[in-house]
């Protein structure tokens, strides 16, 4: 009457341990240097960028400052 979907069930399901083995063997994990690498990368991304905005943000204040200032003193 039912078709049984293929797929996990009780027969032939993984349990979590053997998922992990056949995931570790299927995909080679990153070398400490290469893990130590990305970590530094992403650290000099953010540094960056935040020293970037923060220039641009300082650049755009004093901008504005210097607008103003003219507008109140030639009135």
């Amino acid at each position: 009457m039912f078709k049984r979907k293929r797929g996990i069930s009780p027969g032939n399901s993984f349990n979590a341990a053997e998922q992990a083995a056949l995931a570790q063997q299927q995909m080679p994990s990153p070398s400490n240097q290469q893990r130590l690498k990305l970590r530094a990368s992403i650290r000099w991304k953010l540094l960056t960028t935040m020293l970037g905005l923060i220039i641009g943000l300082v650049v755009t204040l004093t901008a504005l400052e210097l607008v103003l200032t003219k507008k109140i003193v030639r009135k």
